[in-house]
This record gives C-alpha cells, structure tokens and sequence, in this order.
C-alpha cells in the first residue's frame, strides 16, 4: 500500500511538474515574442523632422522626402545660417551642426566659426529675405536650390543688398531623420541657372 501511494504521489509530482514545464515553455514563447513585436515597433518607428514653419503635406519614405518637405527645410536652413548677427550666431551655427551628418561637421563647423568670428569682431547682421525664384528641387538627391536677397548690415546699417543661390543638399536615413549634407553658395554671375552649367 504504501509503495502505491508512493508510485501514486511521484505520478502526480511528474504530472505536476510536467504541466508547470508547458508552462513555463508557453511564457518563454510569449516573451520572446512580445520582444521581437517590440524590436520591430522601434525599428519602424519613424523620426520625422519638421522645420518650424508647415506650408503642406510631408511624405518622407525610407531615404527620400516629397518636394514640399526638402523645399520647407531647406528654407528653414538657409534662414537659420543666414539670418544672422553676433547675438544669434553660435546658437543658429550650433543648430546647423546638430542637423549635420556626422561626417560632413568638421567641414562645415570649420566654416561657420570662421563665419562667427568675423560677425562678432565686424558687428556684422545678415538677413536672408526669402526666394525671390520658385525653388528648383531635384527630389531623388534631396537637393533644393534657393535664390534670395541677402541683405547685410554694419553697425545696423544696410551696406549690401544682393541677389544669392544656394545648394541645399540632405542625406535621409532609412528611418526618416534628415540630416544637413551640404549647403553651398552658387556663383550667379557665371548665369547657370542650378549652378551645374545647365
């Protein structure tokens, strides 16, 4: 009698154990799952970037921007490097530099302190008065040309007022942030129009 309560109460301790194992194997599952749904909710969730002014509708898929979107932050680029004075120079470059890839900020950090240097120490005020031309956009290579007046200013007096193009060219990464890759001053005395002899 006792061997078969013994046989009994190990039969029960396996049966026992053996459900607490499907258990624990059915929650091992679920939590991998629950891991994997959650890796891929990061991985598709996209950071879009959006200048302060909206003038329409951004679609931004994987690498690449819809015209409106590359137009409006390019304007807002050109606006923040070149609406400048010796008050808001080191803020506007630092913001520049933070929307730079990475590989291209030694360049240009170079460039805007150069930039910074002669504003603080000429008292120097410059202010990009918007395109004057559509812009031309060339959507596959986030590439956007603006023409404006860059109006510059002394000592808060106007000594200049001339027609300017610039390059603005973006680098998308595959998860919707868009950097800065270049942004390039066109010569418009030479007459080309999009500053590649076209």
């Amino acid at each position: 009698m006792l061997v078969q309560e013994g046989k009994a109460t190990i039969s029960e301790a396996r049966n026992e154990t053996s459900f607490l194992k499907k258990v624990l194997l059915i929650s091992m599952v679920l939590n991998i799952g629950l891991l994997a749904l959650i890796a891929v909710i990061v991985i598709r969730e996209r950071t879009i970037i959006t200048p302060p002014i909206v003038t329409g509708k951004y679609i931004v898929s994987g690498a690449v921007g819809n015209e409106q979107y590359i137009v409006d932050m390019a304007e807002y680029v050109i606006t923040t490097l070149r609406t400048i004075n010796k008050d808001n120079v080191d803020n506007n470059n630092l913001i520049i530099l933070r929307m730079t890839r990475p590989e291209s900020v030694p360049k240009l950090r170079s460039v805007l302190d150069a930039q910074a240097k002669r504003i603080k120490e000429e008292d120097i005020t410059t202010v990009w008065s918007g395109s004057t031309m559509p812009p031309k956009v060339i959507v596959d290579q986030n590439t956007v040309y603006l023409t404006g007046i860059l109006k510059t200013y002394f000592s808060n007096k106007l000594v200049s007022e001339q027609p300017k193009k610039y390059k603005i060219s973006f680098k998308m990464s595959g998860i919707g942030k868009i950097y800065v890759k270049s942004v390039e001053e066109i010569d418009i005395s030479n007459g080309s129009d999009d500053g590649t002899g076209n």
